[in-house]
């Protein structure tokens, strides 16, 4: 098994790995959402943790499909939809600023990666 990865098609085809670190880190947004106030955790939160499946998915089909740009494109939509989610949650005042750069240092790691990606399949 590749480190950071599933198997020696993630690590020879330098694609992105839904196991990755990185991916799966962005999953413990969902318990910093568990601490959200109530009036934004069932619609905000719920909201973010959905965009943060969705994303997880999305990049897991892309492994998958030999034609992967319309899945990766989907996934930088999703990335970029949880990170506006979460300046949302920063301006309410939801999150701490340290919250919040943390979370975007995540995100802009993974948008990285999945731009790097679809820039190696054209």
């Amino acid at each position: 098994m590749a480190e950071g990865g599933c198997n020696t098609k993630c690590r020879t085809e330098k694609t992105m790995c839904p196991k990755d670190g990185k991916v799966l880190g962005i999953t413990w947004i969902f318990k910093l959402i568990k601490w959200f106030p109530k009036d934004y955790k069932y619609s905000l939160g719920d909201t973010i943790k959905n965009e943060t499946i969705e994303l997880i998915s999305n990049i897991y089909k892309a492994n998958l499909q030999k034609d992967k740009k319309d899945m990766l494109s989907i996934a930088r939509e999703n990335i970029e939809l949880v990170r506006l989610y979460i300046r949302i949650c920063k301006d309410l005042k939801v999150i701490n600023i340290q919250k919040f750069i943390e979370i975007n240092l995540l995100i802009e790691s993974i948008s990285k990666q999945l731009y790097a990606w679809m820039k190696s399949i054209k």
